[in-house]
């Protein structure tokens, strides 16, 4: 994912692959829930000179108002491109699309496409590295209607039908 191009550490003349997992644990009580989930998200990543994708999916175990649920997320494919480049600057765009491969029926799910463009960019200065990224987050489509309406849920990554999104992290290097 764009991360990988983030970091600044690749080289520009040779293409990289990343592979990963993160793992959540979070308990929920609204209106219309209460409960817990589990997950653990796989991530691949590839990134050539100024080009890069990636690929992530969740996958949950939901236990939503007594109910016990598994199965996957939403998963998410991203392209992004690095349009500045200089020895201690990096800035890029990005295109993340989160598909509806989530069960919006039992919560794991949004049940519509989500387009989420976004903006990075890092400053080094050895041995620090600084990061960060903005996007706009919308949806595309919608099941049953074209209505983007399902309140708290999905439970395992509640979004709303538009959001500004933002990150910001800072790399110390203490080896090699």
């Amino acid at each position: 994912d764009h991360e990988m191009a983030m970091s600044g550490h690749h080289h520009a003349d040779s293409s990289q692959l990343s592979v990963g997992v993160s793992v959540e644990a979070a308990r929920f009580d609204n209106m219309f829930y209460v409960g817990s989930y589990q997950g653990i998200t796989p991530s691949l990543g590839w990134m050539s000179q100024r080009f890069g994708a990636g690929a992530t999916i969740g996958l949950y175990h939901l236990s939503e108002n007594g109910l016990s649920v598994y199965g996957p997320g939403d998963g998410m494919i991203t392209g992004h491109v690095t349009v500045l480049a200089t020895e201690t600057l990096e800035a890029g765009v990005a295109l993340h699309v989160m598909v509806p491969t989530g069960s919006a029926l039992d919560g794991l799910g949004m049940g519509h496409v989500m387009a989420m463009p976004s903006a990075w960019g890092t400053w080094h200065a050895r041995p620090v590295t600084l990061m960060a990224s903005g996007g706009y987050s919308r949806a595309v489509t919608a099941l049953g209607g074209g209505r983007h309406d399902h309140g708290p849920s999905p439970l395992v990554d509640p979004m709303n039908m538009q959001e500004l999104t933002w990150s910001a992290g800072a790399d110390l290097a203490v080896g090699h």
